[in-house]
């Protein structure tokens, strides 16, 4: 609980600081859904007195403490002890623990997740992609497994998106009437030459690219249209598996998903019973 430590930590604050971080320990769930206005209205203090302090608790700002505080406050809730992402399974622990871990693991993942959410920004690429007539998905390894679960829930509400998994053959579908194109592309690192070749092929055609990746280090970030970037401290390669990336990508996409089912809902909702009534009557023909 590094911020949490650190506000216990009363050195180096000054008075008005002090004023604040009592606040926030004895209200942290408060403090979450305030701004840095009424933070400071409540405390009687400044809005600069508490940038300062955030600063102070090695944070980019207000914006990146709410981040980074409800993240381990969602922890703490659950157990108090944050889960290791990259080895959350010890050689000791008991085998009839593992699904709690695993439980604690996925809730802790899942929060970081949401409270990183930029809600505004999921409506504008859901938008984005609710206008085009030719959305095309890319991703490789276990972002291309993904990739392809969201390819095929988008289908169902008809919309015209493709994951073509041959390599080199990414782009084979796209159509040359098409008016408004868009490239999604899903990645944890984002930047093998191949991911970085879509989005220069993409870049250079005038397509928009929104991109999904973990890694806010990646030079594509500033080039693409959106990049949504998924903080959840999972190490490139010395890890248990890719718990997640995978969990908290699957979790923004679902969110984009949604997003775009509500835009058309009740013909959606018909669409999905007339189908699924298809494939049941399909599959009792051939039995």
């Amino acid at each position: 609980m590094i911020l949490f430590n650190k506000l216990k930590d009363h050195k180096n604050f000054t008075h008005n600081e002090l004023i604040v971080i009592e606040f926030i320990l004895k209200n942290p769930e408060k403090v979450i859904n305030l701004s840095v206005d009424e933070l400071a209205k409540a405390t009687y203090t400044s809005t600069s007195c508490i940038v300062r302090l955030t600063k102070k608790l090695g944070v980019k700002g207000y914006s990146d403490f709410k981040i980074k505080f409800a993240s381990e406050l969602n922890s703490l809730v659950l157990s108090k002890k944050r889960i290791e992402i990259n080895m959350p399974i010890e050689q000791e622990i008991h085998e009839n623990d593992i699904p709690k871990r695993f439980y604690q693991m996925y809730h802790q993942i899942i929060a970081d997740v949401y409270h990183s959410l930029d809600i505004d920004q999921l409506k504008n690429i859901a938008n984005l992609l609710y206008r085009s007539d030719a959305i095309t998905v890319y991703g490789v390894g276990s972002s291309l497994l993904i990739a392809q679960d969201f390819v095929l829930k988008c289908q169902k509400l008809r919309l015209p998106i493709y994951c073509n998994t041959q390599i080199g053959f990414e782009n084979v579908h796209r159509f040359k009437s098409s008016k408004n194109p868009i490239a999604l592309i899903i990645s944890n690192n984002a930047s093998s030459s191949r991911v970085k070749n879509w989005a220069f092929e993409n870049i250079n055609l005038n397509i928009p690219v929104i991109l999904i990746t973990s890694n806010e280090k990646s030079s594509l970030i500033k080039l693409c249209k959106y990049a949504v970037i998924l903080n959840h401290g999972e190490n490139d390669v010395i890890k248990q598996g890719a718990f997640a990336s995978k969990i908290s990508m699957t979790f923004l996409l679902d969110n984009i998903y949604m997003l775009l089912f509500m835009k058309d809902y009740e013909e959606n909702i018909n669409y999905i019973h007339h189908f699924e009534n298809k494939v049941i009557k399909e599959r009792n023909d051939r039995t």
